[in-house]
């Protein structure tokens, strides 16, 4: 039996994941460089980098990484309840950070040697809050197979950060990179929420507290194997982005941060569109 590229779901949902995800890069790459022309300086787009390396050393490892196996699970009420409990280990996180953020942002703001990122530093748990929320309701689509979601929730969340970013700078906001980029990702988790509530608010019965413990244990691969990877990639970037800050400056490090996102757009592309699908 041959294989029939338009007589496969897999290659139905890639499809579609490929267009959202095409569309959600290339809004960016084209709004970029109205954003380095007329609003940001390179030493703005410095702040932003130093500002997501630090928040992602939290953002991708809130949930313990548990949102993977969301997608595993047969019966809808254990999708559920780890879904349920993959928030409430990001709240905990999210948590974690404030309270990390409150009491050393003044040491934090000195080992990246900007200390104009120490009252933007607040915005880190906002950010790690709708980050985490995105994530796991992205995984939960996937589980549920609503391949179109997850797609207009990346359009969602990359045109509401741009439009935004052109829109604080036009106002003179020297942080907006970093409130847009936080905006993008609260319009795409109430999308996810808006969708939820309409398709799968029935779900919400099966919530059980005592399920949801369990579930976290029966998944600690992912807090054990999975999350200690992710966080050493992360703890790698924010070393070698601290590197770069203690050589060259604020202003190169702007200029990397910029010229990462226009090389990673087009790798973006295929290999999200092809791992969501696949993991499924």
């Amino acid at each position: 039996m041959g294989f029939n590229i338009q007589k496969s779901d897999f290659a139905k949902n890639v499809l579609v994941l490929f267009s959202g995800t095409f569309i959600s890069q290339i809004i960016p790459f084209l709004v970029l460089p109205i954003l380095q022309k007329y609003y940001y300086s390179p030493s703005d787009f410095g702040v932003l980098v130093v500002f997501i390396t630090f928040s992602e050393l939290f953002a991708n490892i809130s949930s313990l990484k548990l949102e993977f196996g969301i997608v595993l699970q047969k019966r809808l009420k254990d999708a559920v309840n780890l879904t349920y409990g993959a928030f409430r280990i990001s709240i905990i996180t999210t948590l974690l950070a404030f309270i990390i953020v409150f009491f050393f942002k003044k040491n934090i703001a000195g080992y990246f040697n900007t200390p104009e990122i120490e009252n933007l530093l607040f915005f880190v748990p906002v950010y790690i809050l709708f980050f985490s929320l995105n994530n796991i309701l992205s995984y939960w689509n996937n589980r549920q197979g609503s391949f179109k979601v997850i797609s207009f929730s990346k359009i969602v969340q990359t045109s509401g950060a741009e439009l935004f970013k052109v829109l604080l700078g036009f106002l003179k906001f020297s942080s907006g990179l970093i409130v847009g980029r936080i905006i993008g990702f609260a319009f795409s988790s109430i999308f996810y929420l808006f969708k939820f509530l309409k398709k799968d608010k029935k779900s919400l019965r099966l919530l059980n507290s005592k399920s949801s413990k369990q579930l976290i244990k029966n998944n600690t691969n992912f807090i054990f194997f999975t999350t200690p990877s992710v966080f050493i990639s992360s703890l790698i970037n924010f070393v070698y982005i601290n590197l770069f800050l203690y050589f060259f400056g604020n202003e190169v490090v702007g200029v990397l941060g910029v010229s990462t996102t226009y090389i990673s757009a087009a790798y973006g592309v295929i290999s999200v569109s092809f791992s969501q699908v696949f993991y499924s």
